[in-house]
């Protein structure tokens, strides 16, 4: 499955990242060691930032409110959220049922939060990110990378996605996490979030499905609507 990453404080992952994550490429390790021993990397990080922010706020869809929802195991747009899914399953080639029900359960526990889509106060859309540690990933220097567990929103209207993931850039960039990372073998969604800044990084997720649970038609892998959430995937970036 496709992995990309977006950096809401770029400053903080060049301080942080260490030097053998930074590939193998010794013109790119040399690089964040002069930046971060000179004192560059906040510089570049910040000028990194602003560029990201002018990019997703052009993407941002007239009318579109974000509200934010920390508690799911009570969230009252349940109801709401299976309406949305009845509309929008027949766009939506192969994937898990995504109604209320299952977003109350799967998403309950408080490391999780909910970004709403709404326009005109209807529910048009959501998406679930996972608290990073507080200590950040060990394994790159402390950086506080939050998994987007879930993204739903109509097909047929990719600029509430857009909106969705510009409201998680903010979020992120106020101090909820370093970076985002986005996993799933949806192309449409994938070309959306490169559009947006998002960077591709080395996949170490696979999609894994039973014949039996799939009709005599098997949709093909970039068709799946899947994300690190159906697979708990999410728990352990």
């Amino acid at each position: 499955v496709p992995n990309l990453v977006y950096f809401t404080r770029p400053g903080e992952v060049l301080r942080r990242l260490p030097e053998d994550a930074a590939g193998a490429s010794r013109a790119r390790r040399t690089l964040l060691r002069l930046l971060q021993r000179s004192g560059l990397a906040r510089v570049s990080g910040a000028l990194l930032g602003l560029g990201l922010q002018a990019r997703a706020a052009v993407a941002t869809a007239a009318g579109v409110d974000t509200p934010l929802v920390t508690d799911l195991s009570r969230w009252a747009a349940s109801a709401e959220a299976d309406a949305l899914w009845q509309r929008c399953a027949a766009g939506i080639e192969a994937g898990l049922v995504r109604n209320g029900a299952r977003v109350r359960w799967r998403f309950r526990d408080p490391r999780y939060v909910l970004l709403e889509a709404r326009r005109r106060g209807t529910l048009v859309g959501w998406i679930v990110l996972r608290r990073p540690d507080d200590g950040g990933s060990e394994r790159l220097g402390g950086i506080r990378v939050a998994p987007i567990a879930d993204l739903m929103f109509d097909p047929a209207e990719p600029e509430i996605a857009e909106s969705l993931l510009s409201a998680a850039f903010r979020i992120g960039r106020q101090g909820f996490a370093d970076a985002l990372v986005l996993s799933t073998p949806h192309t449409p969604t994938n070309a959306l979030a490169r559009r947006l800044g998002f960077q591709s990084m080395s996949g170490n997720l696979h999609l894994v499905v039973h014949g039996s649970l799939l009709a005599s038609v098997r949709p093909p892998f970039e068709a799946w609507w899947h994300a690190r959430g159906d697979g708990d995937a999410d728990q352990s970036f």
